[in-house]
């Protein structure tokens, strides 16, 4: 409970983003999944130009 998959991430991303306006959207994503807005996770290494 409470855990969701990477596979089903794609879907639960575009719910959120239904339902989150837009301006929220990284604020929601952050404090609640650990993710960007493109769905990659916050401790991916950002690397410059990517």
């Amino acid at each position: 409970m409470g855990v969701i998959d990477d596979d089903d991430f794609p879907q639960v991303l575009a719910d959120v983003r239904t339902m989150v306006p837009e301006e929220d959207l990284p604020t929601v994503l952050k404090a609640v999944f650990g993710r960007n807005p493109d769905g990659t996770t916050m401790d991916r290494l950002q690397r410059p130009g990517l």
